[in-house]
């Protein structure tokens, strides 16, 4: 299916043509992870943010506490957010060190480390880019490994 879409300028109207299909997510990807690169050699397997189990995870935890909870405390939902994606979107990682230690993956490390506000932005942020679990850009990856790009 493709639609088209008219951009009007000034005097012109530019048609462009975009396939759906195009936007489309690889489900396998969305649940299984992909690996992003973070900084200083660190990266992180994580899920899509559409991934459903987080869907879930997040509305099963939100229904433990009222709506007017939520709102007059906005810790509550910050809370509610780390530990969703503690347990559904971060799934391993490589290349972290606390104190000059391993820092192993675990659900409990996990929500320690979501506590860090640049890496939970960063997190969320790649959980959220569709891009990285679009299954072109996954076999445009593969191709370039597979080459040594």
């Amino acid at each position: 299916m493709k639609f088209t879409a008219g951009r009007s300028t000034r005097n012109t109207t530019k048609t462009t043509t975009m396939d759906i299909n195009n936007l489309r997510t690889d489900e396998a990807a969305e649940k299984d992870g992909v690996w992003i690169d973070y900084t200083d050699g660190a990266r992180f397997k994580i899920r899509s943010a559409d991934f459903k189990g987080y869907r879930a995870k997040l509305t099963k935890l939100a229904r433990k506490h009222s709506q007017a909870a939520i709102k007059r405390n906005p810790d509550v939902m910050r809370d509610i957010i780390i530990t969703a994606m503690a347990e559904e979107i971060v799934i391993g990682w490589d290349g972290l060190k606390d104190e000059g230690k391993e820092f192993p993956f675990s659900v409990e490390n996990a929500t320690k480390l979501l506590r860090i506000t640049p890496i939970r932005d960063f997190i969320s942020e790649q959980a959220l880019d569709l891009e990285n679990f679009r299954r072109e850009a996954l076999d445009g990856e593969a191709d370039a490994i597979k080459s040594g790009d």
